[in-house]
């Protein structure tokens, strides 16, 4: 839910040749708790049971959710006036994309498709 705001806050903050590192950095520390959180969390239930775990995830995730409003709103700093900005044609948008950068679009799609339906199969299997 806070990929907009910090997706804002890098794009507002950074200079356009720091901008691309920026986007990185938080697409791999994104995917930081991904690879350790089905560990841990089957650990907690291997120990503790399921309901004393989720009572013990919930928690964790909502002192999570704190720090990170807090941490926002600590660096994230008003923008000026935005200007109002012409309509975008999508043909004439589609048009002017190179041939390559069209070819990788459904590759994307496809990707990012697979990669969200994976965890889907993968909370299924482990329950």
């Amino acid at each position: 839910m806070s990929t907009p705001a910090i997706f804002s806050l890098i794009g507002e903050t950074l200079r356009r040749s720091r901008r691309a590192t920026g986007f990185s950095s938080q697409s791999i520390l994104r995917k930081i708790p991904i690879i350790i959180a089905p560990p841990i969390g089957g650990h907690l239930i291997e120990v503790y049971g399921i309901n004393v775990e989720i009572k013990i995830v919930f928690t964790v995730s909502i002192v999570l959710a704190i720090l990170a409003i807090i941490f926002q709103r600590k660096y994230y700093t008003e923008a000026g006036r935005v200007r109002e900005r012409e309509a975008i044609n999508v043909v004439e948008l589609w048009r002017e994309i190179k041939i390559s950068l069209k070819k990788l679009l459904p590759a994307d799609i496809m990707a990012r498709l697979a990669s969200n339906t994976i965890k889907v199969y993968v909370v299924l299997y482990v329950l």
